[in-house]
């Protein structure tokens, strides 16, 4: 599976959805995310119920470190103007809640340098898992 970028939500959510049979019956999957553009870490959550084993995920378990956010004027700008953008390629509803949410934490912080964004939402945190492959191989270059 070759992901070029993670920019348009429901792109990546069919592409999953299409082959969700596949991703349920291999035995074996390749993860190519090389040479990638980047954008949301929305987008790939579609994809993760397939790559974990147990009943659910518990995304907070993965937040170990403390992430800032510059939010200066200029930078609130600029991610307030892409996250627009962003939104027009979503139709879930959930994730349009959660794009918005991040989008009124930015505007609350605006001008404020470092912050670190407040953004628990407990509903969001934790993903049920689908049966997936056994062995998976993630190509990267950069890490």
């Amino acid at each position: 599976m070759k992901i070029t970028d993670f920019m348009h939500y429901d792109t990546i959510k069919n592409m999953i959805q299409e082959n969700a049979s596949l991703l349920t019956s291999c035995n074996n999957l390749i993860i190519d995310v090389r040479i990638n553009k980047g954008g949301s870490d929305i987008a790939y959550f579609e994809l993760l119920p397939y790559l974990f084993e147990g009943d659910v995920i518990d995304l907070k378990q993965f937040q170990t470190d403390t992430m800032l956010t510059n939010c200066t004027d200029r930078n609130v700008e600029l991610r307030t103007q892409f996250l627009q953008k962003l939104l027009s390629s979503i139709d879930d509803e959930a994730t349009k809640e959660q794009v918005q949410s991040y989008m009124r934490a930015l505007k609350e912080n605006k001008g404020k340098g470092f912050v670190e964004l407040n953004l628990d939402d407990d509903d969001h945190q934790v993903l049920t898992t689908k049966s997936g492959p056994e062995h998976i191989i993630l190509l990267a270059d950069v890490y």
